[in-house]
């Protein structure tokens, strides 16, 4: 990543100022400092080519120490701004929501974007500084001594140290020079795609959403009239449906051989169901399937395919423990 030609938006300033060649009018033709080799930068500032700044001589300067040092500059300056003139650094990150509305479970829904101000908390601020046997870019750190360090990404993301170590971390994927604008800013969130967030974790919110659940029991339920079918409802709801007087059993999956089973259960429960798979007529359609038979019974009796809970109004309907499949 040498070029002696590279042309750079950023250089320092005599007093180690990052300066940006936007802010620059003709007043300011002096010299600069190069961050990528420490040389001479010289602001282009005519109107017809974009402003710039240009070595002074023709150096080997490394576009990847350049970003890197920047990008370090960059943060360090905006947030040591915020911590000056207390405005707050925030940290938008996700945050794990469960619902409570019901005796069930806590349901896990999706979670919420919330922004916490780093700058309550984290008033010291420390350039590559070693901690224990790791050295982040930059150390963010409490007057308790909590930690987030910040690491300024150009071709190397964080080793698997730091990440293993637990240590929060907030990564900036810094691959050219205009990724430098998010370290302008006074926010940092998981959601931008140049932005990893390593360790963090917020503490879940527990919330009530019983209107708005989208969590389904499956159940197994047989109607006054003996016909018999796969439910769903809301998981809020299943209580009520349980006290209904119905019969009703919560099922893990809804699949053909469940089915079968349930109603066998049921039968021998001595609750009045009256379905084909029950009866010693029937026999299984051979190209029976749930999901895409409408007719999955062939009656012997009246030699013709029948949906299961035809059996509720047949009259020569004969139940028989001998053609049960499971019990």
């Amino acid at each position: 990543m040498s070029n002696p030609d590279i042309q750079y938006k950023y250089a320092l300033s005599k007093t180690g100022e990052a300066i940006c060649i936007d802010s620059l009018t003709e007043k300011d033709r002096i010299d600069y400092e190069c961050l990528g080799c420490g040389n001479i930068l010289r602001p282009v500032l005519g109107e017809i080519r974009q402003k710039h700044f240009r070595h002074k001589s023709q150096p080997v300067c490394s576009e990847e120490t350049y970003l890197h040092r920047m990008g370090k500059k960059l943060f360090m300056g905006k947030y040591k701004e915020c911590l000056l003139f207390n405005i707050p650094y925030l940290v938008e990150l996700e945050v794990p929501v469960f619902c409570n509305s019901c005796q069930h479970v806590p349901c896990s829904k999706d979670g919420r974007r919330k922004s916490y101000n780093l700058t309550d908390k984290f008033v010291k601020i420390k350039e590559e500084e070693r901690d224990h046997d790791l050295i982040p870019d930059i150390l963010l750190e409490t007057e308790s001594g909590e930690k987030i360090y910040i690491e300024i990404a150009v071709t190397h993301s964080s080793s698997t140290n730091k990440i293993a170590s637990g240590e929060r971390i907030i990564e900036f994927l810094i691959k050219e020079e205009a990724d430098l604008e998010i370290l302008k800013r006074n926010q940092a969130s998981k959601f931008d795609d140049k932005i990893r967030v390593y360790n963090f974790k917020p503490q879940p919110e527990t919330i009530h959403l019983k209107r708005f659940c989208h969590k389904e029991i499956d159940y197994f339920a047989v109607f006054s009239n003996g016909k018999c079918r796969f439910m769903a409802c809301q998981i809020y709801k299943w209580d009520a449906i349980k006290e209904s007087g119905g019969y009703v059993i919560k099922v893990e999956d809804k699949n053909p051989d469940i089915f079968i089973q349930e109603t066998e259960k049921a039968f021998l429960a001595g609750i009045r169901v009256k379905n084909c798979f029950l009866c010693r007529y029937h026999a299984i359609n051979t190209f029976y399937s749930m999901f895409k038979e409408s007719n999955p019974i062939f009656c012997k009796f009246y030699r013709e395919q029948k949906k299961s809970n035809f059996a509720a109004d047949c009259k020569i309907y004969r139940p028989d423990k001998k053609v049960f499949r499971y019990t």
